[in-house]
């Protein structure tokens, strides 16, 4: 059973949907289900990363709230500035589509793109160690912010009374990247926080 907006939804009662044995251990939560979108079942998808590139080559997902997971087949990806609009082949209603509201969006490492040289993606930079060029510890990155100019690192550090500063994700600032490593090298002077 799901909950959705205070109620229980099982997506199996809608037509064609089962529930995934397990979910991959490699998976990736890659956004959500915002709304339906049209009559036909389709539904209007956001990304934690502001960016679907993802989703254009995939022909399934998994879908599904906290534990319970459903497989899902893609019949189209319409990628948008800022979302997509996908059309999930078991769904053929908007009142079936409605009922995603809220669902989460995951793939598997495997559906993912190959990144150019010095392209990461945000999942493989979270929980990365950062010091800067001296070797001082400056936190480890929780999260990342879309600004629509660059990408800036939300790096935690309980040390800082507000817990945490912002690094843009800039070659200026930015000096080495070592994902196997969990580690970043950054130019940054503990000086320049606000705390």
């Amino acid at each position: 059973m799901l909950q959705q907006k205070g109620k229980q939804v099982r997506l199996p009662e809608l037509q064609n949907f089962a529930i995934a044995s397990a979910l991959p251990a490699d998976h990736l939560e890659i956004g959500w289900i915002a709304c339906a979108h049209g009559i036909r079942g389709g539904v209007r998808a956001e990304s934690f990363s502001g960016n679907f590139d993802t989703l254009a080559g995939c022909k399934f997902v998994w879908l599904g709230w906290g534990i319970e997971w459903y497989a899902s087949q893609i019949a189209s990806v319409t990628i948008r500035p800022g979302f997509a609009l996908l059309q999930i082949a078991e769904l053929t209603s908007r009142n079936d589509a409605e009922l995603l509201q809220g669902a989460r969006i995951a793939v598997t490492r495997a559906q993912l793109p190959v990144t150019a040289k010095e392209t990461y993606y945000w999942v493989d930079l979270v929980g990365c160690a950062v010091t800067n060029q001296t070797g001082v510890a400056l936190g480890v990155i929780e999260n990342l912010i879309a600004t629509g100019a660059h990408d800036v690192l939300s790096i935690r550090d309980e040390a800082l009374k507000s817990g945490s500063r912002l690094i843009p994700f800039v070659d200026a600032y930015v000096k080495r990247v070592d994902i196997k490593a969990k580690r970043v090298v950054v130019e940054w002077d503990t000086s320049w926080d606000d705390d």
